[in-house]
């Protein structure tokens, strides 16, 4: 099974290589899902490396990707 960051990071090259330019939609959402295997792949190691968290830290975690940054 192909690791889906390197498949994102190929994805996203690949449109910028486009000949006569990619489609400025497909870069965005090409960007986003990059954004979001990093950002999966960060908190998994942070979740992996720290003490459990308590239920207001996760509370606290949870409303920022729910409501997003403010």
């Amino acid at each position: 099974m192909p690791d889906p960051l390197m498949a994102a990071r190929s994805r996203l090259a690949n449109l910028h290589r486009a000949k006569g330019g990619a489609d400025p939609a497909a870069v965005t959402d090409a960007k986003r899902e990059l954004k979001r295997l990093l950002l999966e792949r960060d908190i998994k190691l942070a979740l992996a490396e720290a003490p459990p968290l308590t239920a207001d830290q996760r509370a606290s975690l949870a409303a920022l990707l729910v409501g997003g940054s403010k």
